[in-house]
């Protein structure tokens, strides 16, 4: 897989899921934390949800397309409040962009990962 065709397959993903997700904290709405997205979820379906969402969206879409070493990311924003994003190859999959971004244009504290087969344990950056 070169890189401009892992770029432009991310790209895809991104664009897809974003176009149909409206954010919403999950405290508000569902009262849990990170919703994962069902098995039949192929990124057309509308999604109401926070970052943490959106983040396990792009990475379910990741793992369809055999996309395998991806790696949810939680960082501390400008603003001073935690985010979620996914992360594939130094590339940012975020809520809060239109496209994807480097991980190094982005104004964000990274504070602890959790790798794509983890078992759900977040470690410190």
């Amino acid at each position: 897989m070169t890189s401009e065709y892992l770029f432009n397959q991310i790209k895809s993903i991104h664009r897809l899921v974003l176009n149909n997700f409206e954010y919403n904290a999950d405290q508000k709405t569902f009262n849990v934390r990170g919703t994962l997205p069902e098995n039949t979820y192929d990124g057309t379906q509308y999604l109401v949800g926070d970052c943490e969402d959106f983040a396990l969206a792009c990475r379910k879409l990741c793992r369809d397309a055999e996309i395998l070493h991806g790696q949810m990311v939680m960082c501390i924003d400008c603003g001073g409040s935690m985010h979620c994003v996914f992360e594939v190859g130094g590339w940012i999959l975020d809520c809060r962009q239109a496209q994807v971004m480097a991980r190094d244009d982005l104004a964000y504290d990274w504070v602890a990962v959790r790798q794509f087969s983890g078992g759900g344990k977040w470690t410190a950056l």
